[in-house]
């Protein structure tokens, strides 16, 4: 009886130890399994510095503006740009100055804005031919400046009120010579002049002693 007592004990001894024995590798196999799971997995810290990173990216992408270039530019127009971008890069945009352009009255370093306009005068003629013809006579000088060459205005670079100036040229004829000098570029003669609508022979005739290119 005592040797059937003890065999039942013993057999009760070896399943505890292989239900512990169980649970220990149980237990080991867990362990290991949340290793490797935090070895393998981006830290929540990375995930946030991924997600900041690329808002960033996106917030630096350039965005882009709208520009209105006049006078003394190859292509005058309006033009798109990157934002940040400075005068002389819109300038340049533009296909770059045309000689005999003024360039002391504009800050070409200044940020542009969107919806800014940009107006490269010309250099006045009369004074730089004053100088070379007349350079130590006032008298002559002084008649030159009296002459009706000081009164010409160019066509390719002034505004609406010059261009209204013009004999048989009103508010809207400027306007429009203004919307076809952007669109096709400066005029080289009186040929593309008269290209204008409503600016026939008969009004350029009138106005053609007026106006220099």
């Amino acid at each position: 009886m005592r040797k059937v007592d003890e065999s039942a004990e013993q057999a009760a001894n070896l399943r505890r130890r292989r239900k512990i024995l169980g649970l220990a590798a149980a237990g080991l196999i867990l362990v290991c399994g949340v290793g490797w799971w935090q070895k393998t997995s981006p830290p929540a810290d990375a995930i946030l510095v991924n997600r900041s990173g690329n808002a960033e990216a996106a917030r630096s992408t350039p965005q882009e503006i709208v520009v209105y270039v006049s006078g003394m530019v190859g292509h005058p127009g309006v033009l798109k740009v990157n934002a940040g971008a400075r005068a002389i890069d819109v300038v340049n945009a533009a296909g770059g100055l045309l000689q005999g352009a003024d360039v002391t009255k504009i800050n070409l370093a200044q940020t542009v804005k969107d919806g800014m306009q940009i107006h490269i005068p010309g250099r006045p003629q009369e004074s730089s031919a004053l100088t070379t013809r007349y350079p130590s006579d006032p008298s002559a000088q002084a008649a030159a400046k009296s002459s009706p060459q000081q009164e010409k205005i160019n066509i390719n670079t002034a505004g609406a009120a010059e261009l209204d100036k013009l004999p048989g040229v009103g508010p809207a004829l400027a306007g429009r010579i203004i919307e076809y000098r952007n669109a096709n570029g400066l005029f080289k003669d009186g040929e593309e002049l008269k290209k204008v609508k409503g600016l026939g022979e008969s009004k350029y005739e009138k106005l053609k002693d007026k106006i220099v290119w």
